[in-house]
């Protein structure tokens, strides 16, 4: 941070270097669309890429944590920590499909994540926890209504059809969690949008495109440790 003074911390020597040369594209593979990866042979000349996901990271937790306990060695190593994931090494788990969805489309997406960071235990602590991740909605495909708890949800529309894609939010006047469908509130989306679900809100999603995927990068962000009883969302 840059308001305060950091104690000193030991630098981990080379950080990836023993990792294997990087190759002369940096990123992941080409599904990500149909442009050819760059060729960034100057930019690794110039400068070190790291290979993998993982590097060394400055944690304000950890700080904190040495501030209140004063017999913890205050010159330390700093841990790598995922800070990178690639899409093509996620794993994506398809979506449960409900009993009580009968008079709708029977496509279900698929959701992957990528970043699982768990609150602080400490309910004095300024700092929360978080889920990242990404979902693909196919042609038709929905993610039935659910609630966020006392979770936020953040999402971002990275590829659709314009204004194929769906979020319905539910009626504040109705029981927490719930969503009906006439009384749901609706946007259609394009590409690049964003949208939120505040903490006890019901959603619903749905790409109405007949030929084209929806795919929607998220995060769900965890609640103080002094109010975890409240419950968490899912994805």
């Amino acid at each position: 941070t840059p308001y305060k003074k950091r104690k000193p911390i030991a630098r981990l020597p080379d950080v990836g270097e023993k990792r294997p040369a990087i190759a002369s594209h940096v990123g992941s593979k080409s599904h990500r669309g149909e442009e050819r990866p760059l060729d960034a042979s100057r930019l690794v000349s110039t400068y070190k890429y790291l290979n993998g996901e993982e590097a060394q990271i400055w944690d304000e937790a950890m700080e904190d944590a040495m501030l209140r306990c004063p017999w913890i060695v205050t010159l330390t190593l700093i841990p790598t920590s995922e800070v990178v994931s690639f899409a093509d090494q996620l794993e994506s788990t398809p979506l449960p499909l409900p009993a009580s969805r009968t008079d709708e489309s029977n496509v279900v997406g698929q959701a992957a994540q990528s970043f699982n960071v768990p609150a602080p235990q400490d309910p004095d602590t300024p700092y929360v926890g978080y889920i990242m991740g990404n979902l693909r909605l196919p042609p038709n495909g929905i993610k039935d209504p659910e609630s966020t708890g006392a979770c936020t949800q953040v999402f971002t529309v990275v590829r659709c059809q314009p204004r194929a894609f769906e979020v319905a939010y539910g009626d504040p006047h109705e029981t927490e969690g719930s969503l009906h469908p006439k009384t749901a509130q609706r946007f259609l989306l394009s590409t690049g949008d964003q949208f939120r679900i505040p903490p006890g809100n019901a959603y619903r999603l749905q790409n109405h495109s007949e030929t084209a995927d929806c795919q929607l990068a998220w995060t769900i962000i965890r609640p103080r440790a002094s109010v975890h009883g409240s419950g968490e969302a899912s994805v």
